[in-house]
C-alpha cells in the first residue's frame, strides 16, 4: 500500500506532520476529515524512498522492543496516541517508524489497537494480534501485552539458543556436502574407467556413488524441478487451513521437539487462562480467545471443542478431560482452580512451571543434536572413506598380480 506524508491543523489550530498509508492521496484527505482534521498538504512518498525500503526490515528485537515500550507507558497512564508518538520518534528503524505511524492513524480514526496491528501481518503476528484483542476484551490490555513480550523474548532465547546448538554441526555438515559432491564428480569416475582397463568391478560403496554421479549427469532437470515442485506443494499446503491442521498435530507426535512444543503451548494456555480469568472475563469468551492466541492450530481446535462442551452444558473440567489430550497436571489443576475459585492463582502456577519444562526440554535437546550429528556425520565419513579406499586396495591387489 502507498506511502503519504501530509501536513494537517488538528481542531486545536496544532500543525501535525505525519506518515500514513492508504489507497491514494483523496482517501488520506477523508480519513483526515473524519478525524476532525484539515489537511493542508498530502504527497506520496518517491519510487526511491519505497526502493530504498525493499531492503528494510522489522526483526523480532524490534517487535519486542515496541511491545516492551508501549507496556511501559501505558501503565504510566500514556494515552495509545501520545504512546505511539512517543515511540516512533525514538525508534531508529524506519520501516518500523512507518508501520507505528500507520497504527496511530487507525487508532486515531476509531480503530481499536488490535484491528490496527492486523494490517500488518508481516510484523505482527496472528497470535501477536489475538492476544492484543485478547487483552482489549478483558480490559487488561497491559498485563496481557506484558505477558506476550515474556513470550516473545522466551521464544527470541529459545530460537538463539537451537542456532548455536546446530551452528557448528550445521558448518561441518556443509563442508561434508561439499566434499561428496567433489568426490562424486571428480574421483570416483577415475576410478571406473581405471577398473574397466581392468575388469575388475568397483566395490558396492563405490559403485553406490558412481550411480550417484549418473543420476546428477543425466536426470539433474528431473531432480531440480521435482525439489522445486514439491517445496512449493508443501508450501501451498501448509497456508491452507487443513494443512497447517495436519502438520500442527503431526509436529506434536515429532521426537524432542512435539515435547517442547506442548510444553511451551501449555505455559501459554496457563498464562493467558490466568490472565483472562482474573479480569473477570466469562469463562466461554475466555476459551474462544484462548483457541486462537495458542499458537498451535490442533490445540487450538481441541479447546474450542472445550468451548462447545461447556456451552452445552459441562463444566470445564470435565470438558476438558473429555475433549483434549492435554497433559495430566493441567486438567488437575484447572479442576482445582474451578472448584476453589482460585482458578487465575492455579494457572499462574501451572504457567511457571510449564515455563520451566520448556527450558529443561530445550537444554535436553541442544545437547541430544550434538552426537546426533556427530553419528550421522561419522557414518557419512566412512561411506566416502571406503567408496574412495577400497578401490584403491583393489587396484593394489590387481597390479601386484
Amino acid at each position: 500500500m502507498p506511502h503519504f506524508m501530509y501536513k494537517a491543523r488538528k481542531p486545536s489550530g496544532e500543525l501535525v506532520t505525519e506518515g500514513i498509508e492508504a489507497d491514494s492521496s483523496v482517501a488520506v484527505a477523508r480519513r483526515l476529515g473524519s478525524m476532525g482534521m484539515v489537511p493542508i498538504t498530502i504527497h506520496e512518498e518517491s519510487a526511491g524512498g519505497e526502493s530504498h525500503a525493499f531492503f528494510e526490515r522489522v526483526t523480532s528485537t524490534d517487535v519486542i522492543m515496541f511491545t516492551r515500550q508501549m507496556v511501559t507507558l501505558y501503565k504510566a497512564g500514556l494515552p495509545f496516541l501520545s504512546s505511539l508518538d512517543a515511540i516512533s520518534k525514538q525508534t531508529s528503524n524506519p520501516a518500523l517508524k512507518r508501520v507505528i505511524l500507520a497504527v496511530r492513524a487507525d487508532v486515531e480514526g476509531g480503530s481499536t489497537l488490535s484491528s490496527a496491528l492486523s494490517k500488518h501481518p508481516k510484523i505482527f503476528s496472528e497470535v501477536y494480534v489475538s492476544t492484543v484483542l485478547a487483552g482489549e476484551a478483558g480490559g487488561v490490555l497491559d498485563q496481557v501485552m506484558d505477558r506476550l513480550v515474556t513470550l516473545m523474548e522466551n521464544e527470541a532465547q529459545t530460537r538463539e539458543t537451537v542456532k548455536a546448538a546446530i551452528r557448528y554441526p550445521i558448518t561441518v555438515l556443509g563442508a561434508m556436502t561439499v566434499a561428496f559432491f567433489v568426490i562424486v564428480t571428480m574421483v570416483i569416475p577415475t576410478f571406473s574407467k581405471l577398473f574397466a582397463k581392468f575388469g575388475q568391478d568397483l566395490p558396492l560403496p563405490t559403485r553406490i556413488m558412481v550411480g550417484i554421479n549418473h543420476i546428477r549427469q543425466n536426470y539433474w532437470h528431473v531432480i531440480l524441478l521435482a525439489t522445486a515442485g514439491a517445496i512449493a506443494g508443501a508450501i501451498w499446503y501448509l497456508r491452507t487451513p487443513r494443512g497447517r491442521l495436519a502438520f500442527d498435530k503431526y509436529i506434536l507426535k515429532f521426537p524432542l521437539v512435539g515435547s517442547i512444543i506442548m510444553k511451551a503451548s501449555m505455559a501459554r494456555l496457563a498464562h493467558m487462562f490466568g490472565t483472562l480469568s482474573e479480569s473477570g472475563l466469562p469463562i466461554l469468551k475466555e476459551l474462544k480467545v484462548i483457541s486462537r492466541t495458542i499458537g498451535n492450530r490442533f490445540i487450538g481446535k481441541e479447546i474450542e471443542a472445550v468451548h462447545g462442551a461447556v456451552q452445552e452444558g459441562n463444566n470445564l473440567a470435565s470438558a476438558m478431560e473429555k475433549e483434549t489430550d492435554f497433559p495430566p497436571l493441567v486438567k488437575h489443576m484447572i479442576a482445582v482452580g474451578e472448584k476453589t475459585g482460585a482458578m487465575s492463582d492455579m494457572m499462574v502456577a501451572v504457567g511457571d512451571h510449564y515455563d520451566r519444562e520448556t527450558r529443561v526440554a530445550i537444554a535436553r535437546l541442544t545437547h541430544a543434536i550434538e552426537p546426533l550429528m556427530t553419528l550421522v556425520l561419522g557414518l557419512a565419513l566412512l561411506f566416502m572413506a571406503l567408496a574412495v579406499f577400497l578401490p584403491m586396495w583393489d587396484m593394489m591387489e590387481v597390479m601386484g598380480k
